[in-house]
């Protein structure tokens, strides 16, 4: 019989025995304001709000119709009896006792019986974000075949575009030529940069009068300087702008990349990294160029490749991703080799020369790109992207004046964000007298390259990684590269950033007694979420009201025991 009882006020809903008058008057009295509730909760719910005589005699008001006169009932919550009916039975020595009990979720004494949820939206943000620009390796001629200057100008140009909506706070450039004796000037939009005149390298700082939000155009001119045969960018450099925007997708696009573009009056060589955070399934490469005849050629792990040369017939000429695959499977090199790890597309226009005299005009045009078909190891979509600069660094073991062969950076990661990437731009300083020195990388101590028994790569002129290999961590990371004698890396004049990822929004969490303090919650999660990375403007969150729910309070025991 007491499990009949307690099916009973479980099933039994309050608008089944509304028209009890100690029902109504509970109703009338705001004690029940869900009719359809079961009386069971009903009576949990009183019980919780302390009011446990009005939950005895609801008890009362649904079972009088199927209690029996020959039995003791008594019915309790957490070992409170809050109903009891012929006790002389319940005392009775030798009676037969039953008992049933059932778990009630969501109730508590004294605590609330509705709960709330809240979630929240950052609609508007600002952040401070940092763009980065970096050199491709460009070289041509400015070195007759007898020797001497050989009148050539060797024009890069880059493109710069800052989101139209921003606040440029801060903008700096380093260049660096070709070779050390190398001449150059650099333009920003047409306008020369003071200081720029000079041979080698030039940190040019407070440039952000010089740039705008939108298009701006980076230009260097090359020029033969004492002895170097040939003029261009050797790979380190790089252009900074950091800023502020309401913009939550910021980054760069990851299935195309642009070589510079190009002027000579010798052949030209323009080597252009690329890295895909994620699976490379196909690429496609269309290039503009003015000449008699292009070669393209890849380097992965410092083995340089031959893909094919072509007659340059027209302005476009394109390598389709059959001719490229096949190429590089000749070569034991498949597109899983590609994935989450720099690789070099090398662009010759005319058979390249390292001296030449001065000739015709060669171009490398814009629209000149890598098409590059890839699944991204991180989805972006949603996330607001921010890239920083890390500065925080220790190097040890001089090679040469500011090269050193060990070099860490360090970096933070927190577990409210995703991390993206970690892109290097190394200034880089080989001994080729020296053979092939030792190169390893680490990222947290976890070896990513070495040397040997990798191969040695020359021109170590970039290195990234994503989270592929679990490596990095929550709080302090670092970043490692360690040579043998003869390489080296210069940190002043390297680069490395970091992209991590991080929600606008929070789901609905825990559960509060009022969506005031739930939407506060709410709130405050997203900041933690946001960290010092975002700025909210303006959050909007929504709450939901939940009775009973389980994860608020509770359980508590409802019992019947029956003596017959």
């Amino acid at each position: 019989m007491a499990s009949d009882i307690v099916e009973v006020l479980g099933e039994l809903k309050i608008n089944e025995i509304q028209s009890d008058p100690f029902v109504q008057f509970l109703i009338a009295d705001g004690n029940i304001t869900d009719v359809n509730t079961t009386v069971l909760m009903q009576i949990g719910t009183l019980w919780a709000e302390g009011k446990s005589q009005l939950a005895g005699n609801l008890t009362y008001a649904a079972l009088y119709n199927v209690l029996v006169t020959t039995a003791g009932v008594e019915v309790f919550i957490n070992n409170e009896s809050l109903y009891g009916k012929n006790a002389t039975y319940l005392a009775a020595a030798g009676s037969t006792l039953s008992v049933s009990k059932r778990m009630i979720s969501g109730i508590k004494l004294g605590a609330p019986t509705e709960g709330f949820n809240a979630r929240a939206f950052a609609i508007s943000i600002s952040k401070n974000n940092t763009l980065v620009v970096k050199g491709d390796v460009v070289s041509s001629s400015v070195k007759k075949t007898t020797g001497g200057n050989n009148l050539n100008v060797v024009t890069e140009m880059y493109d710069l575009i800052i989101p139209d909506n921003a606040t440029i706070r801060d903008a700096w450039w380093f260049v660096e030529a070709y070779y050390i004796d190398n001449k150059f000037k650099a333009y920003i939009n047409g306008t020369f940069l003071p200081g720029s005149g000079g041979t080698g390298s030039a940190l040019l700082t407070n440039l952000q009068s010089y740039v705008r939000p939108g298009y701006n155009n980076l230009t260097v001119e090359y020029r033969f300087g004492s002895n170097g045969d040939e003029g261009g960018d050797d790979g380190a450099s790089h252009f900074v702008v950091s800023y502020t925007t309401p913009d939550t997708t910021t980054i760069a696009d990851q299935d195309t990349f642009y070589f510079s573009k190009v002027s000579s009056r010798t052949s030209i060589r323009q080597k252009k990294p690329i890295f895909v955070s994620g699976t490379v399934n196909t690429i496609d490469v269309t290039v503009n160029v003015g000449g008699s005849n292009s070669t393209l050629g890849f380097i992965y792990r410092g083995q340089w490749y031959n893909i094919s040369k072509k007659i340059i017939t027209g302005p476009t000429v394109s390598w389709s991703d059959a001719e490229i695959k096949a190429a590089m499977s000749s070569k034991n090199v498949s597109y899983a080799n590609l994935s989450n790890e720099y690789f070099w597309f090398v662009l010759d226009v005319d058979d390249y020369h390292v001296r030449e005299n001065l000739g015709a005009q060669r171009d490398i045009l814009a629209n000149s790109k890598i098409d590059i078909g890839m699944a991204a190891s991180v989805d972006v979509y949603g996330y607001i992207d921010i890239t920083r600069l890390t500065t925080n660094e220790t190097h040890q073991t001089q090679q040469s004046g500011s090269f050193y062969r060990n070099v860490q950076w360090f970096y933070p990661f927190t577990n409210n964000s995703i991390f993206h990437k970690l892109d290097s731009q190394l200034a880089w300083l080989y001994l080729v007298s020296s053979g092939q020195p030792n190169q390893t990388v680490y990222s947290n101590n976890v070896k990513l390259y070495d040397h040997p028994p990798s191969p040695f790569i020359a021109e170590f002129a970039r290195w990234g990684f994503t989270n592929s290999s679990g490596t990095i961590k929550t709080g302090q990371n670092n970043y490692s590269l360690s040579f043998g004698s003869g390489y080296a890396v210069d940190p002043t004049n390297s680069l490395v950033d970091y992209t991590i990822l991080v929600k606008g929004n929070v789901p609905y969490g825990a559960t509060f007694a009022n969506a005031t303090t739930a939407q506060q919650d709410a709130v405050q999660r997203l900041l933690n979420q946001l960290g010092s990375y975002v700025q909210a403007v303006q959050i909007v969150n929504t709450s939901v009201v939940q009775s009973s729910v389980p994860s608020m309070w509770g359980p508590s025991l409802f019992e019947v025991r029956v003596k017959q």
